[in-house]
């Protein structure tokens, strides 16, 4: 079960990090209303919620990214597109567990504006990749090479 707090600080005391959860994001965008609340219980109170989100949750969660492998229903996709910025909102793929045609035939499907579509999809490698080079931090080279390869295929498959 996703606990808030396994954010609290997180996106203040680490600004620069691009935290990317998958699958839009869960049942996070849908539990925000709820942790909102948690400022009326005992148990956590306004001034614990203001320590563990300063700016308030919303706030805190318009910095995250979610990448939408398996999020593409019409009403999972709206929701995240209600909570997340618009440059927050990565293609995703389940890929190996699906082919990436699964995931780009469902990202097509999609009712949404061709900017929004080629925002989602045409510059995720510009996001994540500099002058062509996957970033590479804490030794992760084999992974972020994989990744990089991923990224590669998916918008060659998108054709955006």
């Amino acid at each position: 079960m996703y606990q808030p707090w396994v954010l609290q600080w997180k996106t203040t005391r680490m600004p620069d990090i691009k935290f990317i959860f998958c699958h839009g994001g869960g049942v996070m965008p849908i539990l925000l209303g709820r942790m909102q609340g948690f400022s009326g219980w005992r148990g956590v109170g306004p001034e614990r919620m203001k320590a563990m989100f300063p700016n308030g949750v919303y706030s805190e969660f318009s910095k995250l990214y979610f990448e939408c492998a398996q999020a593409y229903a019409p009403e999972a996709f709206s929701l995240v597109r209600k909570v997340v910025k618009p440059d927050h909102i990565l293609f995703g793929t389940d890929y190996s567990y699906f082919n990436v045609s699964h995931a780009v035939g469902q990202f097509k499907a999609l009712d949404i504006p061709d900017d929004l579509r080629t925002k989602i999809a045409g510059t995720m490698l510009q996001r994540f990749c500099h002058a062509g080079k996957p970033e590479v931090r804490c030794g992760l080279v084999k992974r972020s090479l994989a990744l990089f390869t991923l990224l590669t295929r998916c918008t060659l498959a998108l054709k955006l």
